[in-house]
């Protein structure tokens, strides 16, 4: 460093042998202001156009950066900072460069208590001291812009070395005082779109207004033939069931008639309450549009409905749900083996079967099945010695996906890692004249805002209906347990 304190400070420009010297800065604080050169140093050093938005864009960026992970060394000491600056006060000197950059050529950024002017003489001072230290300055191991934004928004063109943070800042201070630049700028950045500040701004970017659903479960309770009851307005609802028809009695001559009465009972429907909130952000929910408002109507009427599929198979009658076909008293379970196994076409015949034993009328029924895919799969992949499948004839003649005659639909909310012995892989088989399975509705699924979450600046969107689930003959319904999908040997599934 020159011992010299009340002359500017000096870096050769040429070998020191030719003795001429330039101008480097001012330790007085004079300083003459040429934004529109000072911003294209900014630009060469972020990587961006000579633009007031991009150099801001990318500065931010930086900015962001550094208080995410911290200021490099090298930045602080080229700035004359004490080591322990932190990120905020860098991010001040910086933003106080830009002012200067972006400033009209006769006026002076606004005085800033926590900023030193950009004339301030102890910075150029630093920066002179540490190009000199030990005769040379030491080269920085690495650009200051650390974690992601190093990793996108700085792109080197090969074969070309990147200027040190140091001769950068050297360079920048020497523009911003008139002065050209030592260093010169020894490499080309390139532009690229990954990352805003090195491209991604400056390009169109268009959302589309169709919105892609999410991959759901399909209800097939209603698919099947559910019976559906309304409940709007009512707290119980009676469906009555014969239990037991009239007998008849053979007669002989002048013999007294014996008297047959039928009984009945009452299938007993009382609301279970089932409630979907969605906090939304007033903002969001003022500004959304009409497509995005719609899809999201449906998507929660699409849960709910799912939510009382399962309770219909599946529900425990705890927790407030009601109970599904599987814990109804009554209903008869078929278990496949010990250990469970790849159900057949012959299972199908024999639980069908059992509906016939019971007397299920065959009138007007409306018998199915309910099952996860992957019994599906067990069904349709099954082959015989040739290869060929063992169901062929029924996808040739019989309604469109039947199984013995009989059509089905695929649920798969049924669990598929069911213990049934020794084994955790099984699911179940639902058969069933699903029109004895009555699911009670308070008329539709209501939707109305809320403002329980104001106090977070939140509207809930509350989407609640009224529902229960009965079997109105529980013989009518057989659940096989223990069903396998099928097991293909060899094959390796992996997601990227």
């Amino acid at each position: 460093m020159d011992s010299k304190t009340d002359t500017p400070y000096v870096q050769d420009t040429t070998d020191s042998s030719e003795g001429q010297q330039e101008t480097f800065g001012d330790p007085n604080g004079s300083s003459t202001s040429i934004p529109g050169t000072t911003l294209a140093a900014l630009a060469e050093m972020y990587g961006v156009k000579a633009e007031p938005e991009a150099v801001r864009g990318a500065m931010d960026a930086h900015i962001a950066d550094m208080q995410a992970n911290g200021p490099h060394p090298d930045l602080i000491k080229a700035l004359g900072l004490p080591d322990d600056t932190d990120a905020q006060k860098v991010a001040d000197h910086l933003n106080h460069l830009y002012d200067s950059a972006t400033a009209p050529k006769d006026d002076a950024p606004p005085a800033d208590a926590t900023v030193a002017p950009m004339t301030m003489s102890h910075n150029y001072g630093a920066l002179h001291s540490h190009l000199h230290s030990g005769g040379k300055a030491a080269k920085s191991q690495g650009p200051y812009m650390t974690g992601e934004l190093a990793q996108k928004g700085i792109n080197y063109n090969k074969g070309l070395k990147a200027p040190g943070v140091v001769e950068t800042m050297v360079d920048m201070m020497r523009v911003k005082t008139g002065g050209t630049p030592k260093y010169r700028w020894n490499s080309t950045k390139a532009m690229t779109s990954a990352t805003g500040p090195t491209g991604g701004y400056v390009l169109h970017q268009e959302i589309s207004d169709e919105i892609l659903d999410p991959l759901r479960a399909q209800p097939v309770c209603f698919q099947l033939g559910a019976r559906e009851e309304d409940m709007q307005g009512t707290q119980v609802k009676m469906v009555p069931a014969m239990q037991s028809a009239p007998a008849s009695n053979w007669i002989g001559e002048n013999q007294a008639v014996t008297a047959s009465q039928p009984s009945y009972r009452m299938v007993t429907l009382v609301p279970h309450g089932l409630q979907t909130t969605v906090q939304i952000p007033v903002n969001v929910e003022a500004n959304m549009t009409p497509r995005a408002e719609k899809q999201l109507r449906e998507q929660i009427t699409l849960s709910q409905t799912l939510a009382i599929d399962l309770a219909a198979l599946r529900g425990s009658g705890g927790g407030g749900a009601p109970m599904g076909i599987l814990n109804t008293p009554g209903v008869r379970q078929a278990k496949l083996a010990t250990n469970g196994r790849v159900p057949t076409y012959a299972d199908i015949v024999n639980v069908n079967r059992l509906l016939d034993q019971s007397n299920v009328p065959q009138q007007g029924a409306k018998r199915g099945i309910a099952f996860h895919s992957d019994i599906e799969a067990a069904f349709t992949g099954q082959t015989d010695t040739l290869e060929r499948t063992l169901i062929r004839e029924d996808w040739a003649t019989g309604p469109k996906q039947s199984l013995a005659g009989f059509p089905y639909r695929t649920e798969n909310q049924i669990p598929t890692n069911l213990t049934v012995g020794s084994t955790s892989t099984n699911s179940e088989v639902y058969f069933a004249d699903w029109r004895y399975l009555i699911i009670g509705l308070s008329d539709m699924v209501e939707l109305r805002l809320a403002e329980t979450f104001m106090q977070n600046l939140q509207i809930g969107l509350l989407a609640y209906v009224y529902a229960d689930v009965k079997c109105g003959y529980p013989d009518a319904f057989v659940v096989m347990t223990g069903a396998q999908g099928l097991t293909i040997s060899g094959v390796t599934v992996t997601t990227n």
